[in-house]
């Protein structure tokens, strides 16, 4: 009886500790939704582009503080080359409060728009003369480039507020500054 009395006291002591571990609020932020635009310029190269990020893990002891996802899609204009873009990208917030380091690395499809227009009506012009010479329309897929695309930057986001401001610098957006809302 006493050795079962000592391994369900041993059992409650150890439960005891180990939830005092545990943090009943674990979130680093109270809405894991952010939406935000973010409008960038770089050189000749300017990106206007909406994302959308979901917080999917948080952990106030680790050198991230959240991971999250970015899902974006925007325009891209540079000199003589122009079109629509999509990013996807892992996202990194660092920092306590509402100051926070960020960071991510992913893809980013970019459609070169304005070259593969000049390649069709090229190609549609050949054909209106009836000089044919067995030539193939241009594919779409030959203007989409896969490219790296990451972020460096500061984030402005209060644990419970629902503005975000970001800047910083990566590609496709260079030199970039955002606003967005939270949810």
């Amino acid at each position: 009886m006493i050795k079962h009395i000592t391994l369900l006291v041993i059992c409650l002591f150890s439960y005891a500790v180990a939830s005092a571990q545990l943090d009943t609020n674990p979130s680093v932020f109270k809405y894991s939704n952010t939406i935000y635009g973010t409008a960038a310029l770089g050189g000749l190269w300017g990106t206007f582009n909406l994302n959308y990020e979901r917080q999917l893990y948080v952990n106030k002891t680790k050198l991230f503080k959240s991971v999250g996802i970015r899902a974006g899609g925007g325009y891209w204009s540079t000199w003589g080359s122009t079109g629509p873009h999509f990013i996807l990208t892992p996202t990194f917030l660092s920092g306590t409060g509402k100051h926070h380091f960020e960071s991510s690395i992913g893809v980013t499809a970019l459609y070169d728009k304005l070259s593969y227009d000049i390649s069709v009506s090229n190609y549609n012009f050949v054909v209106g003369t009836g000089n044919l010479d067995n030539e193939v329309p241009p594919s779409i897929f030959d203007y989409i480039g896969i490219y790296p695309a990451g972020t460096l930057g500061y984030r402005f986001q209060k644990p419970e507020g629902r503005f975000i401001f970001r800047t910083g610098a990566g590609f496709p957006d260079v030199v970039y500054v955002s606003f967005g809302v939270v949810f």
